[in-house]
C-alpha cells in the first residue's frame, strides 16, 4: 500500500505504511515530534510498529483486529533493524518479509523515490 498522510496537525508531519499478509496487518508509522526543534533528522521523528491479527468470529462480515505487537523507536535505523526479526515471527514467506522491509524504507527521512 502506498505511503499516506493520515493525521494532520499544524507543524507536525506524519506518515504510515500498511502491509497485509495472511491474517496479519503491519502498520508502520512515523510522527514528527511536536514542539521539538531537532537539528538532525534522527531527533526529529518517532517511529512505531504495530502488528494486528485479524480474526473472524461468528460473522465473517465483522472481523476483529487484535494487537499482537507494538513498540516505539527513536530512529529509523533501530526500527528497521528490529523489523527484520519481528517479521520473521509473523511472515513465513521470505519474499513477503522482504517486501515489508522495502516498503518500510519509505518512512526513512532520507528516502529518495
Amino acid at each position: 500500500m502506498e505511503t499516506k498522510y493520515f493525521l494532520r496537525m499544524k507543524g507536525m508531519e506524519s506518515r504510515y505504511v500498511e502491509f497485509r499478509v495472511d491474517e496479519y496487518v503491519f502498520l508502520l508509522t512515523r510522527f514528527e515530534k511536536v514542539g521539538h526543534r531537532a537539528e538532525t533528522e534522527e531527533g526529529k521523528f518517532l517511529y512505531f510498529i504495530y502488528v494486528f491479527h485479524r480474526k473472524e468470529f461468528v460473522d465473517k462480515n465483522s472481523p476483529h483486529n487484535f494487537m499482537n505487537f507494538n513498540k516505539v523507536y527513536h530512529t529509523f535505523e533501530s526500527m528497521y533493524d528490529e523489523l527484520h526479526f519481528i517479521s520473521e515471527e509473523y511472515i513465513i514467506d521470505f519474499r513477503k518479509a522482504l517486501k515489508l522491509l522495502k516498503l518500510s524504507q519509505k518512512l526513512d527521512p532520507n528516502y529518495q523515490r
